[in-house]
């Protein structure tokens, strides 16, 4: 019979842990590879079409939230929003045009 090493919640032979460890190892360098390949597709977005990376990462957690959650969050978001007056600064590129009008 295995020898078991009795730590914290539950109990686990050597050669089990080591095998989780290996399982745990690859998973982990597919997840990195993963994450390399996700960042790189942000990158190019973000080149190519101007996408604001925080903008979507924001948006692709809420499309994959629960929807009382995200219905939640966007509700206490836009109260937020008004309350600190977010909306009522010009945006620096909308008013651009009009102050090198002016300036001629």
């Amino acid at each position: 019979m295995a020898k078991t090493i009795k730590k914290g919640a539950g109990d686990i032979s050597p050669e089990n842990l080591k095998k989780v460890s290996r399982d745990y190892e690859a998973a982990k360098a597919d997840k990195d590879d993963a994450s390399a390949d996700m960042s790189e597709v942000l990158k190019r977005a973000e080149a190519v079409h101007g996408l604001h990376k925080a903008a979507f990462k924001s948006a692709f957690k809420l499309k994959h939230a629960d929807p009382g959650k995200r219905a939640d969050f966007l509700r206490a978001f836009d109260s937020y929003r008004h309350i600190l007056e977010l909306d009522d600064q010009p945006d620096m590129l909308d008013s651009a045009p009009q102050q090198a009008a002016a300036v001629h």
